[in-house]
């Protein structure tokens, strides 16, 4: 398994953002249709717990595809490459994620599919998010609260959540949870 300096050896990588669960790269020289984030777990994700971050991950994506009515409106993408302190997922270009529906100076009307899935999210999931399941909480907090991370792609005509918003608080229920 890589570390993240032997991956920056292989690939020229540019510093996208700073984050709470480690700080993004991105390659410049990658082909359009082959762009990812590269996550370099430098600060809370600690190596500790990416096993808690991958599994729960791992859940979610688990949890939307037995969910067929759910499935017909969100996609989640699997990550491309685990190492040892990184993790690869693909890079979304996006104008307008959910979180500008709400935004107090220039709202944007979102599309009706966006409407859509917000029923079917609200039935699917459970009404008392703190006493739900951890994955449908993160879910919740995917796809019902405001997101800088989740859009609506019209091209597949689904919400996508480029990225779960998972919590520590999240990571340790689940290691909790998972005995890992």
């Amino acid at each position: 398994m890589k570390t993240f300096e032997e991956l920056n050896k292989e690939l020229t990588l540019i510093e996208y953002l700073p984050s709470e669960f480690g700080t993004m790269y991105f390659e410049p020289d990658a082909p359009r249709d082959k762009e990812t984030i590269i996550r370099h777990l430098d600060s809370k994700l600690t190596i500790e717990l990416l096993p808690v971050y991958l599994n729960l991950y791992d859940a979610i994506l688990q949890w939307i595809d037995n969910n067929a009515r759910l499935k017909e409106h969100v996609f989640m993408p699997q990550l491309i490459e685990v190492g040892k302190d990184y993790i690869i997922r693909p890079f979304y270009v996006y104008l307008v994620s959910t979180r500008r529906y709400v935004d107090d100076e220039d709202p944007i009307e979102p599309p009706d599919q966006y409407f859509d899935m917000i029923i079917v999210a609200e039935q699917e999931l459970p009404d008392s998010p703190e006493n739900g399941d951890i994955i449908e909480n993160v879910l919740r907090k995917s796809l019902l609260e405001p997101s800088g991370k989740t859009y609506f792609e019209g091209d597949i005509n689904k919400v996508v959540i480029v990225e779960p918003k998972i919590s520590l608080e999240d990571l340790h229920q689940w290691k909790a949870k998972m005995k890992l």
